[in-house]
């Protein structure tokens, strides 16, 4: 009897999962990397920022980088149908004033992208925030490349797990501060800020290049 193709799916979503389990199981929270250092923004800072922006090619898609004088405060993805990532920078900031054009916290971001091992050029991400969704933002770091974590292990514990997912959701940084690494513990995805189909094209890049 010929297999159908919902069938094809659902095995093909089953060995998925089985992938991320695998992943899960091997995976372990590390140190926060040295050469990625949080900066916390007052909020007078935030107040009176002056941002530039560019956005780039790359191996993950066409990427919206942004920083201020501090670091990197956002990054997004241009190429995600029901998001204009540039539109979403400017309501994150709005009080701030903005420019089209690429500096040096922009430029290193993009290596970091070209070369996600073994890079340890200074990155510095400037960050605005609550106290609890910096720190979680912060734990975000302690997931290695290519490694996977849960939400109950990030918010350390299960009681926490419902705001700390809201936090991972609010990430202004994506793929740098790894909110795409975290997963639910039975293996399932949860919604992803910048969409599913970005959140499995991120894994399986670093997939292919952790080997």
């Amino acid at each position: 009897m010929a297999t159908t193709f919902s069938e094809l799916m659902e095995q093909e979503m089953r060995l998925h999962k089985n992938v991320l389990l695998h992943t899960l199981q091997q995976s372990q929270l590390t140190e926060v990397p040295h050469h990625f250092p949080v900066i916390p923004m007052t909020d007078a800072e935030y107040k009176t920022l002056h941002i530039r922006y560019s956005a780039v090619n790359t191996p993950i898609g066409k990427v919206l980088l942004a920083a201020t004088d501090k670091g990197i405060c956002f990054t997004g993805f241009c190429d995600v149908e029901d998001i204009d990532a540039l539109e979403d920078l400017r309501q994150r900031f709005p009080h701030a004033s903005f420019a089209a054009q690429t500096d040096a916290f922009q430029d290193t971001a993009l290596t970091h992208i070209l070369e996600p091992l073994h890079n340890t050029r200074i990155l510095p991400f400037h960050l605005h925030g609550t106290p609890f969704q910096l720190g979680i933002w912060t734990r975000l770091l302690q997931i290695p490349f290519g490694a996977l974590s849960t939400y109950s292990d990030i918010g350390e514990g299960k009681l926490k797990a419902r705001a700390t997912g809201t936090a991972v959701g609010a990430n202004p940084v994506s793929f740098f501060i790894p909110c795409h690494r975290v997963i639910r513990s039975n293996g399932e995805f949860h919604g992803y800020y910048w969409g599913l189909e970005m959140k499995r094209r991120l894994l399986y890049f670093e997939s292919q290049h952790k080997q």
